[in-house]
């Protein structure tokens, strides 16, 4: 969709999101490892049950790092996508504004929360309003459709 507007931006704003995917889901295959490790039968003749809680709280805490470089990939794909969708005019341009303003704030969010571990709880307030941007673009993108420019409708047309 938003290949016309600019090829090489979109592209690496679909790999950024491809990153975010990547990374979250290894991020859920780590919280499957800690329920592995936390079954009463898996490593009770191997590790002490400190140990294997240590070894648990290991890979949460590895959890809670990776989400966070998620979310990085993410805003960043996101910032760029409402920058395409602003300069497309296909949504009205409050809507990309919104995203493309709320995804910095998310990113700048994530990187205070990467480097200020202790200042994690501002995510809530910080993300909802990307959330919402979501939701809200992903019904009118349903209901509404895409509003092509009348200057694309007419370059688009074969002579």
């Amino acid at each position: 969709m938003l290949k016309q507007v600019n090829s090489p931006l979109a592209l690496l704003a679909a790999f950024w999101r491809l990153g975010e995917a990547v990374i979250l889901g290894h991020m859920t295959l780590n919280g499957m490892t800690v329920l592995n490790i936390l079954r009463p039968a898996s490593l009770s003749g191997f590790f002490s049950p400190g140990q294997v809680q240590a070894l648990a709280s290991l890979y949460v805490g590895a959890q809670g790092d990776e989400f966070s470089i998620g979310l990085v990939y993410y805003s960043l794909g996101s910032m760029l996508f409402c920058y395409l969708l602003l300069k497309s005019r296909y949504v009205p341009r409050i809507l990309a504004w919104w995203g493309l303003v709320s995804s910095f704030v998310a990113l700048i969010s994530t990187l205070v929360i990467i480097v200020f571990p202790g200042a994690d709880g501002i995510a809530p307030a910080c993300y909802a309003p990307v959330g919402i941007f979501e939701i809200v673009t992903g019904f009118w993108l349903v209901v509404a459709g895409i509003r092509i420019p009348r200057i694309a409708q007419a370059s688009a047309v074969p002579n």
